[in-house]
Protein backbone atom coordinates (compact mmCIF):
# COMPACT_ATOMS: atom_id res chain seq x y z
CA UNK A 1 0.00 0.00 0.00
CA UNK A 2 1.45 3.56 -0.55
CA UNK A 3 1.81 6.20 1.81
CA UNK A 4 -0.66 9.23 1.78
CA UNK A 5 0.40 11.52 -0.84
CA UNK A 6 2.51 14.53 0.74
CA UNK A 7 0.62 18.01 -0.31
CA UNK A 8 3.97 19.64 -1.82
CA UNK A 9 3.32 23.36 -1.73
CA UNK A 10 6.21 24.39 -4.68
CA UNK A 11 6.19 27.50 -5.04
CA UNK A 12 3.67 29.15 -6.60
CA UNK A 13 1.37 32.83 -7.24
CA UNK A 14 -1.22 33.21 -4.61
CA UNK A 15 -4.06 35.66 -3.97
CA UNK A 16 -4.75 35.49 -0.67
CA UNK A 17 -8.46 35.83 1.01
CA UNK A 18 -9.50 36.07 4.41
CA UNK A 19 -13.10 36.91 6.32
CA UNK A 20 -12.69 39.29 9.66
CA UNK A 21 -15.79 38.45 11.92
CA UNK A 22 -16.63 40.70 15.12
CA UNK A 23 -15.27 38.32 17.38
CA UNK A 24 -11.74 38.51 15.55
CA UNK A 25 -8.26 39.87 17.02
CA UNK A 26 -8.13 43.42 15.86
CA UNK A 27 -5.02 43.93 13.15
CA UNK A 28 -4.09 47.05 10.89
CA UNK A 29 -3.32 44.27 7.98
CA UNK A 30 -4.87 41.21 8.97
CA UNK A 31 -3.61 39.37 6.08
CA UNK A 32 0.02 39.84 7.08
CA UNK A 33 0.58 36.65 9.14
CA UNK A 34 -0.96 34.00 6.38
CA UNK A 35 0.75 36.31 3.82
CA UNK A 36 3.89 35.06 6.21
CA UNK A 37 2.94 31.98 6.32
CA UNK A 38 2.46 31.67 2.53
CA UNK A 39 5.97 32.81 2.12
CA UNK A 40 7.42 29.93 4.04
CA UNK A 41 5.44 27.53 2.21
CA UNK A 42 7.46 28.94 -0.75
CA UNK A 43 4.22 31.24 -2.40
CA UNK A 44 4.87 34.58 -4.36
CA UNK A 45 1.37 36.61 -2.36
CA UNK A 46 0.05 38.89 -5.31
CA UNK A 47 -2.94 40.19 -3.88
CA UNK A 48 -4.84 40.11 -0.24
CA UNK A 49 -8.72 40.15 -0.33
CA UNK A 50 -10.84 40.76 3.09
CA UNK A 51 -14.34 40.44 3.56
CA UNK A 52 -16.02 41.74 6.82
CA UNK A 53 -19.27 39.28 8.28
CA UNK A 54 -20.97 38.82 11.04
CA UNK A 55 -21.19 34.88 10.12
CA UNK A 56 -20.21 33.43 6.91
CA UNK A 57 -22.18 31.86 4.16
CA UNK A 58 -22.87 28.25 4.70
CA UNK A 59 -22.29 27.06 0.93
CA UNK A 60 -19.54 29.18 -0.20
CA UNK A 61 -18.23 31.28 3.76
CA UNK A 62 -18.05 34.38 1.56
CA UNK A 63 -20.92 36.41 0.00
CA UNK A 64 -21.75 37.10 -3.59
CA UNK A 65 -20.24 40.15 -4.01
CA UNK A 66 -16.77 39.64 -2.58
CA UNK A 67 -16.94 36.06 -4.75
CA UNK A 68 -17.24 38.34 -8.03
CA UNK A 69 -14.51 40.32 -6.84
CA UNK A 70 -12.37 37.52 -5.92
CA UNK A 71 -12.84 35.99 -9.45
CA UNK A 72 -12.33 39.64 -11.01
CA UNK A 73 -8.64 39.18 -9.76
CA UNK A 74 -8.85 35.21 -10.27
CA UNK A 75 -9.23 36.35 -14.27
CA UNK A 76 -6.71 39.33 -14.20
CA UNK A 77 -3.80 37.78 -12.31
CA UNK A 78 -3.84 33.76 -13.57
CA UNK A 79 -2.85 32.85 -9.76
CA UNK A 80 -1.92 29.34 -9.04
CA UNK A 81 -3.76 28.96 -5.95
CA UNK A 82 -6.19 31.12 -3.22
CA UNK A 83 -5.58 30.76 0.24
CA UNK A 84 -7.91 31.25 2.62
CA UNK A 85 -6.68 32.71 5.93
CA UNK A 86 -9.84 30.81 7.54
CA UNK A 87 -10.67 27.19 8.33
CA UNK A 88 -13.50 25.82 5.34
CA UNK A 89 -15.53 22.83 5.50
CA UNK A 90 -15.00 20.60 2.69
CA UNK A 91 -18.46 21.60 1.08
CA UNK A 92 -17.14 24.95 1.17
CA UNK A 93 -13.57 24.12 -0.71
CA UNK A 94 -15.36 22.49 -3.66
CA UNK A 95 -17.97 25.41 -4.23
CA UNK A 96 -15.34 27.98 -4.33
CA UNK A 97 -13.28 26.13 -6.65
CA UNK A 98 -15.84 25.55 -8.97
CA UNK A 99 -17.17 29.08 -9.01
CA UNK A 100 -13.54 30.61 -8.85
CA UNK A 101 -11.73 27.34 -11.01
CA UNK A 102 -8.96 28.33 -8.68
CA UNK A 103 -7.62 25.70 -6.85
CA UNK A 104 -8.32 26.40 -2.43
CA UNK A 105 -6.30 26.11 0.13
CA UNK A 106 -7.26 27.23 3.36
CA UNK A 107 -5.29 28.16 7.26
CA UNK A 108 -5.24 24.47 7.83
CA UNK A 109 -3.85 22.78 5.11
CA UNK A 110 -1.31 25.68 4.73
CA UNK A 111 -0.14 25.19 8.19
CA UNK A 112 0.35 21.11 7.74
CA UNK A 113 2.24 21.80 4.40
CA UNK A 114 4.61 23.95 6.21
CA UNK A 115 4.84 21.59 8.99
CA UNK A 116 5.40 18.48 6.36
CA UNK A 117 8.40 20.63 5.18
CA UNK A 118 9.72 21.37 8.31
CA UNK A 119 9.63 17.55 10.44
CA UNK A 120 12.83 16.21 10.83
CA UNK A 121 12.38 13.90 13.76
CA UNK A 122 10.70 10.70 13.23
CA UNK A 123 8.01 11.90 16.30
CA UNK A 124 7.42 15.45 13.96
CA UNK A 125 7.11 13.19 11.05
CA UNK A 126 4.23 10.58 12.11
CA UNK A 127 2.45 13.85 14.10
CA UNK A 128 2.23 16.08 10.94
CA UNK A 129 1.63 12.92 9.09
CA UNK A 130 -1.86 12.27 11.92
CA UNK A 131 -2.75 16.12 11.32
CA UNK A 132 -2.69 15.46 7.54
CA UNK A 133 -5.13 12.85 7.99
CA UNK A 134 -7.22 13.67 9.74
CA UNK A 135 -7.67 16.74 7.52
CA UNK A 136 -7.84 15.08 4.78
CA UNK A 137 -10.41 12.16 5.83
CA UNK A 138 -13.78 14.20 5.61
CA UNK A 139 -12.00 16.03 2.16
CA UNK A 140 -11.65 12.76 0.78
CA UNK A 141 -14.39 13.91 -2.05
CA UNK A 142 -12.36 17.19 -3.51
CA UNK A 143 -8.89 15.68 -2.86
CA UNK A 144 -9.44 12.36 -4.56
CA UNK A 145 -6.46 10.55 -3.42
CA UNK A 146 -6.15 6.86 -4.96
CA UNK A 147 -4.47 5.03 -1.85
CA UNK A 148 -4.93 1.69 -3.46
CA UNK A 149 -6.41 0.46 -6.71
CA UNK A 150 -8.83 -2.44 -6.22
CA UNK A 151 -11.15 -4.48 -9.50
CA UNK A 152 -14.70 -3.61 -10.09
CA UNK A 153 -16.88 -7.33 -9.39
CA UNK A 154 -20.19 -8.34 -9.70
CA UNK A 155 -22.69 -6.58 -6.85
CA UNK A 156 -20.51 -4.54 -5.94
CA UNK A 157 -21.17 -0.65 -5.48
CA UNK A 158 -19.80 1.78 -8.47
CA UNK A 159 -16.29 1.93 -8.54
CA UNK A 160 -16.40 5.88 -7.12
CA UNK A 161 -17.68 4.68 -4.20
CA UNK A 162 -16.57 1.58 -3.15
CA UNK A 163 -12.73 3.76 -3.85
CA UNK A 164 -14.41 6.40 -1.32
CA UNK A 165 -14.75 3.63 1.24
CA UNK A 166 -12.04 1.75 1.07
CA UNK A 167 -9.64 4.93 1.41
CA UNK A 168 -12.15 5.95 4.13
CA UNK A 169 -10.85 2.40 5.72
CA UNK A 170 -7.05 2.43 5.08
CA UNK A 171 -6.69 6.17 6.51
CA UNK A 172 -8.83 5.27 9.51
CA UNK A 173 -6.30 2.21 9.76
CA UNK A 174 -3.20 4.53 8.88
CA UNK A 175 -4.17 6.56 11.72
CA UNK A 176 -4.97 4.13 14.36
CA UNK A 177 -1.47 3.02 13.65
CA UNK A 178 0.32 6.37 13.68
CA UNK A 179 -1.32 6.85 17.08
CA UNK A 180 -0.08 4.12 18.45
CA UNK A 181 2.97 4.43 17.48
CA UNK A 182 2.80 8.16 18.99
CA UNK A 183 1.80 6.75 22.26
CA UNK A 184 4.78 4.39 22.47
CA UNK A 185 7.17 7.52 21.91
CA UNK A 186 5.18 9.24 24.06
CA UNK A 187 5.44 7.00 26.80
CA UNK A 188 8.85 6.77 26.63
CA UNK A 189 9.32 10.25 26.18
CA UNK A 190 7.58 10.94 29.74
CA UNK A 191 9.63 8.00 31.40
CA UNK A 192 12.37 10.16 30.28
CA UNK A 193 11.35 13.31 31.04
CA UNK A 194 10.57 11.96 34.50
CA UNK A 195 14.03 10.92 35.12
CA UNK A 196 14.71 15.03 35.16
CA UNK A 197 11.60 15.58 37.66
CA UNK A 198 14.38 16.50 40.30
CA UNK A 199 15.76 19.14 38.56
CA UNK A 200 14.30 22.36 37.49
CA UNK A 201 12.99 22.10 34.38
CA UNK A 202 12.08 25.49 32.02
CA UNK A 203 10.22 25.66 28.66
CA UNK A 204 10.41 28.53 26.02
CA UNK A 205 6.87 28.78 24.58
CA UNK A 206 5.99 31.51 22.47
CA UNK A 207 4.69 32.87 19.29
CA UNK A 208 6.62 31.51 16.31
CA UNK A 209 9.68 33.42 15.18
CA UNK A 210 9.43 35.11 18.65
CA UNK A 211 13.40 34.22 19.03
CA UNK A 212 12.82 31.16 21.36
CA UNK A 213 15.72 28.88 19.50
CA UNK A 214 17.99 32.17 19.79
CA UNK A 215 17.41 32.38 23.71
CA UNK A 216 18.19 28.92 23.90
CA UNK A 217 21.88 29.16 22.29
CA UNK A 218 22.30 32.97 24.10
CA UNK A 219 22.03 30.41 27.26
CA UNK A 220 23.85 27.76 26.26
CA UNK A 221 26.09 28.67 22.99
CA UNK A 222 25.29 25.58 21.69
CA UNK A 223 24.32 25.33 17.67
CA UNK A 224 20.47 25.03 16.96
CA UNK A 225 18.78 25.89 13.85
CA UNK A 226 17.66 29.49 13.51
CA UNK A 227 15.85 30.97 10.61
CA UNK A 228 13.83 34.01 10.42
CA UNK A 229 10.93 31.43 9.54
CA UNK A 230 7.33 30.71 11.25
CA UNK A 231 7.93 27.21 12.81
CA UNK A 232 11.63 27.22 11.59
CA UNK A 233 11.20 24.53 15.14
CA UNK A 234 8.88 21.79 14.98
CA UNK A 235 10.68 19.40 17.84
CA UNK A 236 11.79 20.15 21.16
CA UNK A 237 15.62 20.39 22.12
CA UNK A 238 16.77 20.20 25.56
CA UNK A 239 19.39 21.83 27.07
CA UNK A 240 21.43 21.97 30.36
CA UNK A 241 22.40 25.20 31.81
CA UNK A 242 24.51 26.30 34.27
CA UNK A 243 22.89 29.25 35.84
CA UNK A 244 25.18 29.60 38.62
CA UNK A 245 28.06 26.74 40.01
CA UNK A 246 25.53 25.15 42.56
CA UNK A 247 22.56 25.77 39.76
CA UNK A 248 21.54 23.34 37.34
CA UNK A 249 18.72 23.92 35.26
CA UNK A 250 17.15 22.36 31.84
CA UNK A 251 15.84 24.61 28.97
CA UNK A 252 13.75 23.09 26.44
CA UNK A 253 12.75 25.32 23.00
CA UNK A 254 9.09 24.08 22.08
CA UNK A 255 7.43 24.56 18.86
CA UNK A 256 5.94 27.89 17.93
CA UNK A 257 2.15 28.74 18.47
CA UNK A 258 -0.16 31.09 15.73
CA UNK A 259 -3.36 32.16 16.55
CA UNK A 260 -6.16 29.71 15.17
CA UNK A 261 -3.78 27.18 15.13
CA UNK A 262 -5.82 23.98 14.25
CA UNK A 263 -7.21 21.80 16.74
CA UNK A 264 -6.16 18.55 14.78
CA UNK A 265 -2.50 20.09 14.99
CA UNK A 266 -2.63 20.88 18.37
CA UNK A 267 -3.56 17.30 19.70
CA UNK A 268 -1.01 15.76 17.15
CA UNK A 269 1.50 17.77 18.84
CA UNK A 270 1.02 16.77 22.17
CA UNK A 271 3.81 14.77 22.82
CA UNK A 272 5.96 17.43 21.83
CA UNK A 273 4.85 19.48 24.28
CA UNK A 274 5.00 16.98 27.04
CA UNK A 275 8.22 19.02 27.88
CA UNK A 276 6.32 22.18 28.88
CA UNK A 277 3.70 19.67 30.78
CA UNK A 278 6.81 19.05 33.25
CA UNK A 279 7.83 22.56 33.19
CA UNK A 280 8.27 23.97 36.97
CA UNK A 281 8.89 27.74 34.99
CA UNK A 282 7.54 28.62 31.34
CA UNK A 283 9.36 31.87 29.45
CA UNK A 284 6.84 32.55 27.40
CA UNK A 285 8.89 34.93 25.12
CA UNK A 286 6.89 37.77 22.71
CA UNK A 287 8.22 39.41 19.32
CA UNK A 288 8.63 42.99 20.99
CA UNK A 289 8.84 44.22 17.47
CA UNK A 290 5.44 43.13 16.37
CA UNK A 291 3.19 45.69 15.87
CA UNK A 292 0.44 43.78 18.06
CA UNK A 293 2.05 41.85 20.49
CA UNK A 294 -0.82 41.71 22.50
CA UNK A 295 -2.43 39.74 19.61
CA UNK A 296 0.79 36.69 20.30
CA UNK A 297 0.47 36.82 23.96
CA UNK A 298 -3.51 35.97 23.40
CA UNK A 299 -2.93 33.46 21.14
CA UNK A 300 -0.28 31.60 23.01
CA UNK A 301 -2.37 32.07 26.13
CA UNK A 302 -5.36 30.48 24.33
CA UNK A 303 -3.32 27.38 23.85
CA UNK A 304 -1.72 27.27 27.03
CA UNK A 305 -5.36 27.26 28.68
CA UNK A 306 -5.99 24.37 26.22
CA UNK A 307 -3.42 22.55 27.03
CA UNK A 308 -3.98 23.01 30.94
CA UNK A 309 -0.36 24.96 31.19
CA UNK A 310 -1.88 28.09 32.99
CA UNK A 311 -0.84 27.17 36.57
CA UNK A 312 2.51 26.38 35.75
CA UNK A 313 4.22 29.79 37.10
CA UNK A 314 5.55 32.06 33.95
CA UNK A 315 7.70 35.04 32.85
CA UNK A 316 6.61 36.88 30.31
CA UNK A 317 9.87 38.29 28.33
CA UNK A 318 9.70 40.51 25.29
CA UNK A 319 12.47 39.56 22.83
CA UNK A 320 13.96 41.56 20.11
CA UNK A 321 14.34 44.94 21.81
CA UNK A 322 16.86 46.06 19.55
CA UNK A 323 14.58 45.73 16.50
CA UNK A 324 12.00 48.54 17.86
CA UNK A 325 12.83 51.78 16.49
CA UNK A 326 10.29 53.83 18.59
CA UNK A 327 11.34 53.74 22.34
CA UNK A 328 7.78 54.89 23.34
CA UNK A 329 6.59 51.81 22.23
CA UNK A 330 8.60 49.96 24.67
CA UNK A 331 7.91 52.60 27.16
CA UNK A 332 3.84 51.65 26.46
CA UNK A 333 4.92 47.88 26.39
CA UNK A 334 6.39 48.56 29.94
CA UNK A 335 3.43 49.96 31.38
CA UNK A 336 0.91 47.32 30.24
CA UNK A 337 2.62 44.23 30.89
CA UNK A 338 4.68 45.40 34.63
CA UNK A 339 5.96 42.10 35.85
CA UNK A 340 7.61 41.72 31.95
CA UNK A 341 11.58 41.22 30.86
CA UNK A 342 12.70 43.14 27.95
CA UNK A 343 15.39 41.67 26.58
CA UNK A 344 17.55 41.11 23.00
CA UNK A 345 18.80 37.44 22.64
CA UNK A 346 21.21 38.72 20.14
CA UNK A 347 23.46 41.82 21.32
CA UNK A 348 22.20 40.26 25.11
CA UNK A 349 20.94 43.56 26.55
CA UNK A 350 19.42 43.36 30.67
CA UNK A 351 20.28 39.32 29.89
CA UNK A 352 22.36 39.36 33.35
CA UNK A 353 18.95 40.69 34.85
CA UNK A 354 16.67 38.03 33.18
CA UNK A 355 19.16 35.18 34.26
CA UNK A 356 18.84 36.64 37.74
CA UNK A 357 15.27 36.26 37.92
CA UNK A 358 15.46 32.56 36.40
CA UNK A 359 17.68 32.31 39.38
CA UNK A 360 15.28 33.61 41.42
CA UNK A 361 12.65 31.45 40.52
CA UNK A 362 14.49 28.56 40.58
CA UNK A 363 15.57 28.89 43.71
CA UNK A 364 12.66 30.16 45.06
CA UNK A 365 11.61 26.59 46.66
CA UNK A 366 15.09 26.23 48.40
CA UNK A 367 14.68 24.98 51.83
CA UNK A 368 17.66 24.89 54.30
CA UNK A 369 18.46 21.35 55.45
CA UNK A 370 20.81 19.74 58.21
CA UNK A 371 21.68 16.01 57.18
CA UNK A 372 24.81 13.74 58.83
CA UNK A 373 25.90 11.23 55.85
CA UNK A 374 28.78 8.21 56.68
CA UNK A 375 31.87 9.54 54.85
CA UNK A 376 32.02 5.71 52.61
CA UNK A 377 28.25 6.86 51.07
CA UNK A 378 29.82 7.73 48.22
CA UNK A 379 26.65 7.64 45.94
CA UNK A 380 25.04 10.23 48.88
CA UNK A 381 27.67 12.42 48.49
CA UNK A 382 27.92 12.64 44.84
CA UNK A 383 23.78 13.36 45.15
CA UNK A 384 24.66 16.30 47.39
CA UNK A 385 27.72 17.76 45.60
CA UNK A 386 25.41 17.26 42.01
CA UNK A 387 21.97 18.45 43.29
CA UNK A 388 22.16 21.07 46.19
CA UNK A 389 24.31 24.28 47.32
CA UNK A 390 26.45 23.24 50.05
CA UNK A 391 26.33 26.08 52.88
CA UNK A 392 28.56 24.74 55.16
CA UNK A 393 30.23 21.16 55.59
CA UNK A 394 32.47 19.69 58.99
CA UNK A 395 33.87 16.15 59.46
CA UNK A 396 32.66 14.27 62.36
CA UNK A 397 34.48 11.03 62.84
CA UNK A 398 33.45 8.72 60.12
CA UNK A 399 30.72 11.51 59.21
CA UNK A 400 29.94 14.50 57.36
CA UNK A 401 27.86 17.14 58.81
CA UNK A 402 26.40 19.09 55.81
CA UNK A 403 23.85 22.08 56.00
CA UNK A 404 22.10 22.40 52.73
CA UNK A 405 20.11 24.04 50.12
CA UNK A 406 18.13 22.22 47.54
CA UNK A 407 14.66 21.25 46.47
CA UNK A 408 12.09 19.60 48.98
CA UNK A 409 12.39 16.66 46.87
CA UNK A 410 15.79 16.31 46.62
CA UNK A 411 16.55 16.44 50.45
CA UNK A 412 13.74 13.70 50.82
CA UNK A 413 15.54 11.15 48.10
CA UNK A 414 19.18 12.14 49.95
CA UNK A 415 17.31 11.08 53.60
CA UNK A 416 15.68 8.11 51.78
CA UNK A 417 18.86 7.22 50.71
CA UNK A 418 21.03 7.84 53.75
CA UNK A 419 18.28 5.37 55.96
CA UNK A 420 18.80 2.66 53.44
CA UNK A 421 22.64 2.73 53.62
CA UNK A 422 22.45 3.01 57.84
CA UNK A 423 20.74 -0.32 57.97
CA UNK A 424 23.19 -1.74 55.80
CA UNK A 425 26.23 -0.45 58.48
Amino acid sequence: MSELHETAFKPERAILIGMIFPYSIKEETPLDEIGQLAKTAGAEVLIGITQKMILPKKATFFGKGKIQEIKEKVEELKPDVIICDNELSPSQSRNLEKILECRIIDRSELIIDIFVNHASTKQSQLQVQLAQMKYTMPRLKRMWTHLSRIQGGIGMKGPGETQLETDKQIINKKIHEIQQKLNQISERKEREIETRDDNFNISLIGYTNSGKSTILKAFTGLDTYIADKLFATLDTTTRKVQLEQDLEVYLTDTVGFVRDLPHHLVASFKATLLEAMHAKLLLHIVDASDPKPQNQIMAVNLVLKEMKFSKIPTILVFNKIDLVEDIQTIEKLKERYPEAIFISATDLNNFEFFKNEIIKQATANRKVENIKVHAGAGKIIVLIDTKTKILDKSYDGEYINYKLECEKSIFEQICSRNIEYEKKL
